[in-house]
């Protein structure tokens, strides 16, 4: 069942059973969603096939492990908040954002990038962002 998650006052803690779930749940749904959005970039030639050096090594590989690897952190970060902040959901949501918003930079860097590569990239960045926020605030963690 989806509710929103608070941690304030009287209410339950947040178990770490619950947050290890909502990571693992996170990894999947990101992975899949961005894999998605990384094959309707191939098809539509936004993700070159002759990828400029300084991108060879995006793939659906490179897809899944960007989502584990920030997604276990993502997970640490929540975890930390519940255990030592009176709002876990809203200083996880608040750092969140900043991630999200500094990582957008990330695309822009890769040297020879097509507009529809940076596009694609950035397409993926907001989905894992948003499935992230998504199952972090909206997934009962108890």
């Amino acid at each position: 069942m989806m509710n929103a998650t608070v941690n304030q006052g009287g209410d339950q803690p947040i178990s770490t059973r619950g947050i290890v779930r909502a990571g693992v749940i996170a990894m999947i749904a990101a992975s899949v969603a961005n894999v998605i959005v990384y094959l309707i970039g191939s098809a539509v030639g936004a993700i070159p096939d002759d990828l400029p050096s300084s991108a060879e090594e995006i793939g659906i590989p490179a897809v899944i492990f960007a989502c584990v690897l920030t997604i276990t952190v993502a997970t640490v970060a929540f975890w930390l908040f519940n255990r030592f902040s009176e709002n876990p959901v809203r200083n996880f949501v608040i750092l969140s954002g900043i991630v999200f918003v500094t990582s957008l930079t990330g695309p822009f860097t890769i040297d020879g990038a097509s507009a529809g590569l940076i596009a694609s990239l950035l397409v993926m960045h907001v989905v894992a962002a948003g499935v992230v926020v998504l199952v972090f605030t909206r997934l009962d963690l108890r």
